[in-house]
């Protein structure tokens, strides 16, 4: 067909193998009268796509990659925002040591990405470096080839992601010829169990942690992405530690736990159909790499974006960069103090980006995460792990993501040039507020997601026992005094009642229902973070007395108040660190409520309450 003669004079004369070679064997393989409506069908398609204006957005084949994901529930690996990416890279880019007029030090730059996906990251980076190659007065086609062999390293345990990847980094000069790429796909799993002989375990990029080579798995062989013809045959990846300069990472935000697959053992290891007793032993290969690490930045309840902090740091250089796209819940996540103790012991120039927005979509710098996340940017310290707690971190709150790529690559620029004489101020992009920032110890987590720079300023004078308000330059001592002695803490949530059907006898005398009429027993049961963004908030729940529980129930309603505190104060979902309701009530699971000895402090201590946690 004239179409397949097409494809093959694109083969050889020009490249992109790895598209249009697959392509070519898929359209070789079906019937002729088929292939015509099939083709039919794609160009009316394209033709509707051209039409809405998607040949203007390079990041097409990433977005439909990622929900053509089978295990994407599992993988939990999301697309990076082509925005988010600039912004992203070109912070990380503009603050490693490089003379960039030096022409004669690009090719020896390393790059890496050990969770690249399609590419949108890497791809990202690799242009910011190119940019400067031009601007310097270099033609950078005339070291892509070396760059792409080289300079640049992506992994991915998926195969075609890594062969998108590969075809982004080529398509930067798409009539370039190289060789090969250093591009790979990683085992992942053991390939069946086989009781007779055992199998090594593979947990994808996270076995270099330990080592500075592993096996490299692409398709179904032993090979890497090549430019010339196809796949080629390789042993081993070989990525020494301390060798890269820049690690740049969107990482997967899988957990060991996951509740709404508790059929699955191990939802982190969960993909591509692996059995149980594989997700075990690959479980356990990742605890015991764990634990050989000294300060491992990894904790299981973290997930394995932790993990693969303690692989960025691994490969990083002292004097290189790691930029990460993380969870929010990496700010001040219990589960996350060993990376924020990593941070501070090893690296230092810290900078967090964040959203200041509501709604998880819209603090998210990926695609469809229906999470908040942060943009890390840190430089690896060139005297080794020392620990550091006043370590100022600049904390920046944009107001939303850049709504396009020069938006992103001016935002970068403006954050690489804040002053370090100012702890507060605004991100201002010409007469227009974009957004703000406040430099303080990453302990400081709640300098995240603020619109207001000021603010933050306020709490950590709070949190530091002062009262410093905005227009007063007085600063005034303080005293506090632990919770408890102002009042106790209502009934555990198991001591109210639950939503089930139990049988007698009832460790609760109440069974929790929806609200029908007027409640005589209004409870705030459970989070509903949209209706929850003010300090005064309604019941959501009441309680129905069980049978013979109806002096219990008195009982227990004697414990009622307003003040409320969150069980699990986050910056992600739920927001909100205290609130009061309207007249006294019950709490739940996820509000536990708080008597004070006297009822007139509590618009008092709500206020405190939420300065000491912010």
């Amino acid at each position: 067909m004239a179409i397949l003669e097409v494809w093959q004079k694109i083969l050889s004369d020009i490249n992109y193998w790895p598209i249009f070679e697959v392509a070519s064997t898929l359209l070789a393989s079906i019937r002729a009268q088929t292939a015509n409506r099939v083709l039919r069908i794609l160009i009316t398609a394209s033709e509707r796509l051209t039409k809405i204006g998607v040949t203007t957005r390079h990041d097409l084949s990433g977005r439909m990659f990622q929900n053509l994901i089978v295990d994407r529930k599992f993988l939990a690996t999301f697309y990076t925002l082509p925005t988010s990416a600039m912004l992203l890279a070109e912070i990380a880019v503009g603050r490693l040591d490089r003379n960039w007029s030096n022409l004669a030090e690009y090719p020896d730059l390393i790059l890496a990405d050990f969770s690249c996906g399609t590419g949108t990251l890497l791809s990202a980076g690799y242009h910011a470096v190119l940019a400067r190659y031009r601007y310097a007065g270099g033609d950078d086609s005339e070291i892509h080839k070396c760059m792409i062999e080289h300079s640049v390293i992506a992994a991915d345990i998926m195969p075609a992601a890594a062969h998108l990847c590969a075809s982004q980094l080529s398509s930067v000069h798409p009539t370039v010829i190289f060789d090969n790429t250093r591009v790979y796909t990683m085992p992942y799993g053991t390939g069946g169990v086989d009781e007779e002989e055992y199998q090594e375990v593979s947990i994808g990029s996270l076995d270099l942690i330990e080592s500075g080579q592993t096996r490299s798995l692409f398709a179904t062989g032993e090979v890497q992405a090549s430019g010339v013809r196809g796949d080629i045959q390789v042993g081993d990846i070989e990525v020494p530690h301390e060798s890269v300069d820049l690690v740049i990472m969107n990482t997967p935000f899988t957990r060991p736990t996951n509740h709404e697959a508790t059929d699955v053992p191990v939802p982190s290891f969960a993909g591509f159909r692996t059995t149980e007793e594989e997700q075990r032993l690959m479980s356990d290969r990742l605890t015991d790499i764990r634990r050989r690490i000294r300060y491992a930045a990894g904790h299981g309840n973290a997930g394995l974006a932790s993990n693969f902090v303690d692989l960025a740091h691994a490969k990083v250089k002292s004097g290189g960069v790691i930029a990460l796209v993380l969870p929010i819940t990496v700010i001040q996540g219990a589960s996350w103090q060993p990376t924020r103790k990593l941070l501070s012991r090893a690296y230092e120039n810290i900078t967090v980006v964040t959203i200041a927005s509501s709604g998880n979509h819209e603090r998210a710098f990926s695609a469809d995460t229906g999470l908040a996340e942060v943009l890390i940017i840190a430089t690896k310290k060139r005297d080794g792990i020392g620990s550091d707690p006043h370590q100022d971190v600049l904390f920046v709150n944009l107001y939303r993501r850049p709504s396009g790529m020069l938006e992103a690559a001016e935002t970068a620029r403006i954050i690489g040039c804040l002053s370090t004489s100012s702890s507060t101020g605004h991100i201002l992009a010409g007469e227009k507020i974009s957004g703000s920032y406040i430099r303080a110890p990453l302990g400081e987590g709640g300098c995240t997601g603020l619109r207001e720079s000021a603010l933050a300023d306020v709490m950590i004078a709070l949190h530091q026992t002062n009262l410093k308000v905005p227009q007063h330059p007085d600063c005034h001592a303080l005293p506090v005094v632990p919770l408890g002695q102002l009042g106790e803490r209502g009934l555990l949530d198991r001591d109210i009642g639950n939503r089930k059907d139990d049988q007698p006898p009832y460790r609760g005398p109440f069974r929790i229902h929806a609200i029908e009429g007027v409640p005589s027993y209004p409870v705030l049961w459970g989070h509903d973070a949209n209706r929850e963004r003010h300090l005064l908030v309604d019941p959501d729940c009441m309680g129905v007395v069980r049978p013979g529980c109806d002096k219990r129930a008195l009982t227990v309603w004697q414990t009622a108040s307003r003040l409320h505190f969150t069980r699990d104060f986050q910056l992600n979902s739920q927001s909100l660190a205290a609130c009061l309701t309207s007249s006294p009530i019950l709490g739940g699971t996820a509000w536990p409520n708080f008597r004070l000895h006297e009822s007139r402090w509590d618009e008092l201590i709500v206020l405190w309450r939420i300065a000491r946690l912010a």
